[in-house]
């Protein structure tokens, strides 16, 4: 008899007798605990996010990027050319620009060029753009080499990413990773763009406490969008936190794509729509319609237009943005079936 029906056996006498919402509830239960799993699967709540302090290394991490923000000294974002690295890039560009930042600049490398994460072509890019704070995004957890070539020069370095550590490889600097020995936090396989996002869920607190905000505290659950594309782009399984992130981001991305003026960074979801005739985001349309528009860019070598894409500031950006995604598309199908009739 199969494992997962043995759990109802008990309840198959009053399910006989008559169905009831208790007996329903409790059929609900013994399924969900044949799965190790608990009735926020079904109904996910915000509450059901960690603590982002359960991460290694957050509050030093958060302590020397404000030293460097407050200096007014150079920050530099250095992502991925897939959706998760893209998404990262942006969920922290937006963040970063509401609280007023100006001397901060970002790096996506180019598949061609630099290959992936931070090789040593890449460093050459970052350290030409002398910046005094790196923070890797969706790589990095081991560019061991290429961060102490960054340390070596005077560059301050931040590593958060999701990947498989190698102990051997751990770069020697701050490493946010939920996979990390020490870490504390209860989900283990969550996306670089998830990462980024309870990162800054740490730094808006930390921020709080040091009264930066005064009153005018950004919300970050408006940012979930781009958690819940990068998130179901890379994969990851949608349980625990990652299935809260999905949840409230297509909820979020439903609701500004029918807003007349989402404002800046939320007009990409305007002409998506418009474009591809969505009526709701939900996991189906992002997996399959979205992320390989955006996904093409870096597979053809620049992942510049999905970015630009994702923070249009106006309708008509995103639109010609649009464009140009699509195009970069058709390319890569052409490439693709030429080397499948060879």
């Amino acid at each position: 008899m199969s494992d997962i029906l043995e759990p109802l056996l008990p309840l198959q006498s009053w399910y006989d007798a008559g169905s009831s919402r208790e007996v329903e509830d409790q059929i609900i239960r013994a399924l969900l605990n044949s799965r190790d799993l608990d009735e926020g699967f079904l109904s996910p709540r915000l509450t059901q996010i960690p603590d982002p302090e359960l991460l290694p290394h957050l509050r030093a991490s958060l302590e020397l990027f404000w030293q460097v923000a407050q200096s007014g000294r150079k920050l530099l974002l250095v992502g991925d050319y897939d959706v998760d690295g893209v998404t990262s890039v942006a969920l922290m560009l937006r963040f970063f620009r509401r609280m007023g930042l100006t001397n901060l600049d970002y790096f996506l490398p180019s598949r061609l060029r630099h290959g992936y994460g931070l090789t040593e072509a890449a460093c050459d890019e970052v350290l030409a753009k002398e910046p005094a704070l790196v923070i890797t995004l969706d790589n990095g957890i081991t560019a061991r080499t290429e961060v102490q070539r960054l340390l070596d020069a005077g560059v301050q370095v931040i590593v958060t990413d999701h990947h498989e550590p190698q102990p051997e490889l751990v770069p020697r600097c701050l490493c946010i990773n939920p996979k990390l020995a020490e870490s504390r936090f209860p989900d283990r396989d969550i996306s670089g763009v998830g990462v980024a996002f309870l990162w800054l869920a740490g730094l808006r607190s930390y921020l709080r406490e040091l009264g930066f905000w005064q009153g005018n505290e950004p919300n970050l659950l408006e940012h979930l969008d781009l958690v819940a594309l990068g998130s179901i782009a890379d994969q990851v399984p949608l349980l625990g936190v990652n299935r809260v992130f999905t949840r409230f981001g297509l909820s979020q991305m439903t609701q500004k794509m029918h807003e007349q003026d989402a404002g800046p960074g939320f007009y990409y979801l305007r002409a998506f729509a418009d474009r591809l005739k969505v009526q709701v985001f939900d996991e189906q349309v992002l997996a399959f319609r979205l992320a390989p528009l955006l996904n093409a860019a870096g597979r053809m070598g620049d992942a510049g237009p999905a970015l630009e894409f994702l923070l249009s500031t106006e309708l008509t950006q995103a639109r010609n943005a649009l464009k140009d995604l699509e195009r970069l598309n058709g390319q890569r199908r052409t490439r693709q079936e030429k080397m499948l009739t060879k």
